[in-house]
């Protein structure tokens, strides 16, 4: 998801800034998807891999499975390729993972006695609010791809 705006899942504003969590709080990712081939992740047998880095294998026995987005979706996407795009709010993971995330989040913290945990306001990072147009409660960005 792009860092670049703070972004909370839908009941998950206060728990997001509480636990700086960034599944909870960062749910927009850029429209392009990059080919699997491209900037793809990998789970590999490492007895099957000669040769690989981080995005490609170069040298292997055995075969390939590409997983379709709607399956599973792992982005390498840390600020927007395109800083005033449309976005896409892609909240799959959260709906699906964000309630035991959350109940283990409460119970590794209520174990770390004096350490400070929360913020009452959102991460302070990117420039994504530059982008926004807004015009009788309709949101435009500047420069739209």
């Amino acid at each position: 998801m792009n860092k670049d705006h703070f972004t909370p899942a839908e009941g998950f504003l206060a728990d997001a800034l509480l636990y700086q969590s960034a599944l909870l709080g960062f749910t927009e990712r850029d429209t392009y998807i990059y080919e699997s081939d491209n900037k793809g992740k990998l789970i590999v047998n490492p007895r099957k891999v000669q040769s690989m880095e981080v995005h490609h294998i170069y040298e292997a026995n055995g075969t390939t499975d590409i997983i379709p987005e709607d399956q599973g979706l792992l982005y390498h996407y840390r600020w927007p390729l395109q800083p005033c795009a449309r976005e896409v709010k892609d909240s799959r993971v959260v709906t699906k993972f964000g309630q035991r995330l959350l109940a283990r989040l409460k119970l590794i913290w209520s174990k770390l006695r004096g350490v400070f945990k929360g913020s009452k306001n959102p991460p302070p990072v990117g420039n994504r609010a530059t982008c926004k147009i807004v015009v009788n409660n309709t949101v435009t960005y500047k420069n739209p791809t």
